[in-house]
């Protein structure tokens, strides 16, 4: 069983194929990361790596994990981090642009690349799917940074996001090599409902952020 806390997610996150999650570049007035106070919401949470990590840092990290297994040992970094300088709350949904059920395809080789699918199978479950504009409002938070790891459902969490996009802009950091057109979707999604939105590609992320917000 594999538990994360803060100390352990900084080396895991270096590690990663698709690059870290937080970028800073002074001169342009970049700060893709996590400070003290932040709400972060942390979209496929998995066991936790980047939850502990923002945890660490200070922030309310809402991490949604719509894999019950994965959820599991989620609880478990839940607990091994109970005495960090921030929190974290888990979420049982996925995120997309409509307010419904899904079917659920765990991969059992990878739990980290399980996703969402048309098809039942007796591999798949049905979880619950939510509107980020509208699990915001009903949970009446002010949001400051999304990072987002959801295996394609990317554009559809931002396509449920407009409002927050619009009128929190909160700092997002979100990968884009699941679909080939990834970045260029994204990015146009994300200028339309804000265009105030400075866009950096690097590698298999993309960071926004509003200047002087």
């Amino acid at each position: 069983m594999t538990i994360i806390h803060g100390n352990m997610s900084i080396n895991l996150d270096k590690r990663l194929t698709e690059g870290v999650y937080c970028y800073k570049k002074d001169e342009n007035g970049c700060d893709i990361t996590i400070h003290k106070g932040d709400v972060v919401l942390d979209l496929g949470a998995w066991i936790g790596d980047f939850s502990a990590y923002a945890c660490k840092k200070g922030a309310t990290v809402y991490a949604f994990e719509p894999s019950e297994e994965t959820r599991l040992l989620l609880e478990k970094t839940v607990q091994y981090n109970k005495k960090a300088h921030g929190k974290i709350i888990i979420v049982p949904f996925g995120v997309g642009n409509e307010n419904k059920k899904l079917f659920f395809s765990n991969n059992e080789n990878n739990t980290g690349a399980s996703r969402f699918t048309v098809d039942k199978n007796s591999d798949t479950v049905q979880v619950e799917i939510v509107r980020l504009d509208d699990w915001v409002s009903k949970e009446n938070i002010k949001v400051d940074f999304i990072k987002a790891d959801i295996e394609g459902f990317e554009r559809n969490m931002l396509q449920g996001a407009v409002n927050i996009l619009k009128t929190q802009q909160p700092v997002l950091s979100l990968c884009t090599y699941h679909l080939p057109d990834d970045p260029e979707v994204m990015k146009d999604i994300i200028l339309s409902a804000n265009p105030n939105y400075k866009i950096i590609q690097r590698g298999m992320k993309m960071f926004a952020y509003v200047p002087s917000k």
